[in-house]
């Protein structure tokens, strides 16, 4: 599975699989910066206010996740855990690397942590080992009751430390079988998004509950190499994905 396949496009994948479980070196350093100091900083919500009020506490949860190979979004569910795709924090072998957190504007190592990865859907669930105590715990959608056309979506994320938005529908339904009862549904949506999306938070418009995360966008030829071009996006839901067994975990003991 390439890295460059998850830089373009978008959809949205139900994952009703389980997979089996790989373990990482620990990565662990007693002296960097806290995330907990981000409380002293101003709140996203306030620089860059949205349209619908339902969507505060989902912008003042965004972070940017920055690698060696490159960044792109994420957020926070809870105080303890960070959504984001997979291939935004992982080589072109599923192996997580070592990712710096940008949060309310300021950088922040994240050497300490567990990660719940599932290589089918493109989710990374990053389990912290204390708290962000001031961080909004948001709720996700707890069925995809999904009609194409008829339900409105929002993406909101920071790309290379610009806020962006997004507004559109689901456009199409699409199941790939993974053997046996087992399958991907994913969901392709008119959403506009740019490289560096992937792993941006997608809300429900009316509810202001989170579906899903930017996996993948689709760009036309002559875009593929313009780094600002946007495409169709397409999202990974997270709504049956919350149960750890639909998960391999990499362990930090």
């Amino acid at each position: 599975m390439s890295l460059t396949k998850f830089l373009f496009g978008g959809a949205l994948a139900l994952l009703l699989s389980c997979e089996s479980p790989k373990k990482e070196e620990e990565l662990y350093h007693p002296e960097v910066p806290s995330l907990a100091d981000a409380s002293q900083y101003p709140l996203p919500s306030q620089q860059h206010p949205p349209r619908n009020p339902l969507l505060v506490n989902v912008v003042d949860n965004l972070v940017e996740i920055k690698t060696s190979l490159g960044s792109g979004a994420g957020f926070f569910q809870d105080p303890q855990t960070i959504y984001t795709a997979l291939h935004v924090v992982a080589d072109n072998k599923g192996n997580i690397m070592p990712f710096t957190i940008s949060f309310r504007g300021q950088d922040y190592p994240l050497l300490e942590y567990s990660a719940f990865i599932s290589l089918n859907a493109d989710i990374a669930r990053i389990d912290l080992r204390e708290p962000v105590h001031f961080v909004h715990t948001l709720y996700e959608g707890s069925r995809l009751d999904v009609i194409v056309g008829r339900q409105p979506i929002e993406m909101v994320s920071f790309r290379q430390g610009d806020f962006s938005h997004s507004e559109g529908y689901v456009t199409a339904l699409l199941s790939t079988p993974l053997g046996g009862d087992r399958c991907l549904l994913s969901l392709e949506t008119d959403l506009k998004v740019q490289r560096g999306n992937s792993g941006s938070p997608v809300v429900s418009s009316s509810t202001g509950q989170v579906w899903g995360i930017v996996t993948l966008g689709n760009f036309s030829s002559q875009d593929r190499n313009n780094i600002n071009a946007y495409g169709m996006g397409t999202i990974s839901a997270l709504g049956n994905l919350y149960s750890p067994q639909c998960f391999f975990r990499t362990v930090f003991e």
